[in-house]
């Protein structure tokens, strides 16, 4: 279930990452379930209440390409979005503080127009669907404790060296018996499934226009971007910039 708060605490680090933006998930009895990873922005509960015993419109809504727009104090106003996917969200994911005075001299925190939020929520949803198509399968399944591990290790350090041998290893395990019982109990090969993980996780990092094709192959684990690139075209039949392409 994507209710559950370390995917949640996963998609919102995704989205974080991509927009540096806060972004704050409080379930429908208005309480604080997760906050994107450390910021310099952090809502304090104050303001979270503020924010949503302000919100007018969404109360009842089920459209979630909705924002509405919340100020805090002046040039500080946040983002609110309801969102009811299958079931398996119903949520307030609260965006930002952001400012839309665009003057260093009077705010500290991130300057976004709102047209711009709009947008920017519906980045939220991509990464919601994504990370909901790559994690069914897995979420749903009854790992041995020795696979469960290793996929909650590749989850932390994907973008290491990891080789089946350390693998083996850590789990003090014949690398012979632990490929069979991954690719059993998985459907992939460890190879494979590593290296969906990493192209999944990139698909992110794709989201910054600033950050080069190398220096995004580097930072999910791949030695080289000729590797990098075959393996996302084997796996979406595009490119890493036929992908980036895509999303403008």
């Amino acid at each position: 279930m994507l209710n559950d708060n370390l995917l949640l605490k996963s998609i919102l680090d995704k989205f974080n990452l991509s927009t540096q933006l806060q972004i704050t998930c409080v379930n429908k009895d208005k309480k604080l379930k997760v906050q994107s990873s450390s910021t310099s922005y952090n809502l304090l509960k104050e303001e979270i209440d503020l924010a949503l015993s302000s919100s007018k419109k969404l109360q009842n809504y089920i459209d979630t390409k909705m924002i509405e727009f919340v100020s805090l104090e002046e040039n500080k106003e946040v983002g609110i979005i309801y969102i009811n996917l299958n079931n398996e969200i119903n949520d307030y994911f609260i965006l930002g503080p952001f400012s839309t005075t665009n003057n260093l001299e009077i705010i500290s925190y991130p300057y976004r127009p709102k047209y711009c939020i709009t947008y920017i929520a519906d980045l939220l949803l991509i990464i919601i669907k994504d990370s909901k198509s790559f994690n069914c399968k897995i979420t749903e399944k009854f790992f041995s404790l020795n696979i469960k591990k290793t996929i909650e290790y590749i989850h932390k350090n994907y973008d290491e060296q990891l080789t089946i041998d350390s693998i083996s290893k850590m789990l003090n395990i014949h690398k012979c018996y632990f490929c069979n019982s991954f690719k059993k109990e998985t459907g992939m090969t460890f190879t494979n499934f590593l290296c969906k993980f990493r192209v999944e996780k990139s698909k992110e990092l794709l989201l910054n226009p600033s950050l080069s094709i190398l220096d995004i192959a580097i930072s999910v684990g791949f030695n080289n971007q000729s590797y990098y690139t075959m393996m996302f075209k084997k796996l979406t039949n595009l490119t890493p910039l036929e992908y980036r392409k895509s999303l403008i």
